[in-house]
């Protein structure tokens, strides 16, 4: 077995050469969710928003090619990453959500002040967001060792993750999310498996489903 980094570092690298030689996934939507701040946090359960209308399908293709970038510098699987963006903000650029959430990536204005150092009018730039958002992902894996840990708390925010000591089982939209995000990511990989196949790689090698 790989170690973490590498093993997610070279899983990224070779989704993204996957994806440069076969057409794009297309995801279908769900609804937006919120990503509340990590600094601060009330005690209220996550927002579920309204559905947004996706891009059309060029601009789709050259923000899939900028998060997938953002995804492998910051050692985050593409498609995960690709699948959160969908869940998020239906890779609207312009999306805030009512507890202003903004941009791809649906980051909070403190929290994007304090991860990447960016205001609230450089979120709605798409490579800055996505670049920030991979970056805040990525932490957050780091910290709670696993995907659906990373994903609750990228929801409900880390400080009632790190409470609880799980992801909160009265937080039914945050669960809600974790589960619709981890089965995105799932059947795009299981949809394109071949080149780790044809590569001699093994799913479970590869990537941290637990």
């Amino acid at each position: 077995m790989l170690h973490r980094k590498y093993q997610r570092w070279l899983g990224a690298a070779l989704c993204v050469w996957q994806m440069q030689a076969i057409a794009n996934v297309d995801e279908q939507p769900t609804v937006l969710s919120e990503q509340p701040d990590h600094a601060v946090e009330n005690d209220v359960e996550p927002i579920q928003q309204p559905v947004v209308p996706k891009k059309s399908s060029s601009t789709s293709t050259k923000l899939e090619k900028l998060a997938d970038k953002a995804a492998v510098k910051h050692g985050v699987n593409p498609y995960l990453f690709r699948a959160l963006i969908t869940h998020e903000s239906h890779w609207n650029t312009r999306a805030v959500s009512p507890q202003n959430a903004i941009g791809l990536t649906q980051m909070q204005p403190a929290t994007a002040s304090e991860i990447c150092g960016l205001d609230s009018e450089e979120l709605f730039n798409a490579e800055k967001n996505l670049d920030c958002g991979a970056q805040y992902f990525s932490e957050l894996l780091e910290q709670f060792g696993t995907v659906e840990l990373a994903l609750c708390a990228y929801n409900a925010g880390p400080n009632r993750v790190k409470r609880h000591g799980k992801c909160p089982a009265d937080y039914s939209v945050t669960q809600e999310y974790v589960k619709t995000v981890t089965e995105t990511w799932r059947e795009s990989l299981w949809r394109n498996v071949w080149v780790l196949d044809k590569w001699g790689y093994h799913l479970e090698d590869m990537f941290d489903f637990s």
